[in-house]
């Protein structure tokens, strides 16, 4: 990515609101050697896994996910929403790790991603049998 180009992390964001339900879907039926690898964690990594391939996948991925998801646990947050949370973060991780983005774009991400699940919070609520995964 050039540095002159400014990141839009909104149109990546929306693309997987659109796939959220498939997308959970997916994360419920992978498997993992590691018990860790909880519902939140796989959103992670199929997030991931739509840029790169899970062979790429770190001990390093896994420990950002697991502290993202520690963040998301405390507090009243929807299950839809501590998914998608993780969901994004390991879809802009995979973006990083094919070279399309640099560290301030994932940051921006990072930073857009609240925001914009504020502006769809409706599609979050755990009511929403869309994205019952």
């Amino acid at each position: 990515m050039s540095e002159s180009a400014v990141f839009n992390s909104f149109p990546h964001l929306e693309r997987l609101l659109r796939d959220f339900g498939h997308l959970t879907a997916a994360a419920h039926e992978l498997r993992t050697p590691n018990p860790e690898d909880d519902e939140f964690v796989r959103c992670g990594m199929i997030g991931f896994a739509q840029n790169v391939s899970l062979d790429d996948w770190s001990f390093d991925h896994f420990h950002y996910l697991q502290a993202l998801r520690s963040e998301v646990s405390n507090g009243d947050f929807s299950t839809a929403w501590r998914r998608f949370t993780c969901l994004a973060a390991g879809y802009f991780l995979g973006m990083r790790v094919a070279g399309l983005l640099n560290d301030v774009d994932l940051r921006l991400s990072e930073a857009h991603t609240p925001g914009f699940m504020w502006l769809h919070s409706q599609a979050f609520d755990d009511g929403d049998a869309r994205h019952a995964g």
